[in-house]
């Protein structure tokens, strides 16, 4: 049961790194086919994926014979594990992103380092 309220978890987080990535890169996505594939393409086809199985995880464990078979209220523990431990970090987040608006703001950032290392540049030119 851990491990499937877990896997919610994971494709909840890892889908928002991905759109995260495209987010920060957004200025350099069409500059050169590298960056097209590997700042915008392949986050984006993994963060829909990953999306794309967390939609069918809640689904499925919704039902109580899903997981250990243990439910409150007709719903199963998978299920409420999983969105309540999500549901806890976004408390968390909003509580932080009042305590420290300038981490939320992208002020806590060096935006130059994102545009100066470019270590694999020549396997495309």
């Amino acid at each position: 049961m851990e491990s499937l309220s877990l896997g919610i978890m994971i494709c909840f987080n890892y889908g928002l790194t991905a759109f995260g990535c495209i987010w920060f890169f957004r200025h350099q996505l069409f500059n050169n086919a590298f960056n097209f594939v590997f700042k915008f393409l392949f986050p984006l086809v993994g963060g829909l994926g990953l999306f794309l199985v967390l939609i069918i995880t809640l689904r499925d464990s919704a039902d109580p014979s899903y997981g250990s078979g243990g439910s409150i209220a007709g719903i199963e523990l998978v299920l409420i594990l999983g969105l309540g431990l999500i549901l806890i970090a976004l408390i968390f987040l909003a509580i932080l992103r009042v305590r420290q608006p300038g981490f939320f703001q992208g002020e806590t950032i060096i935006h130059e380092s994102a545009y100066a290392m470019r270590p694999h540049e020549h396997l495309v030119s």
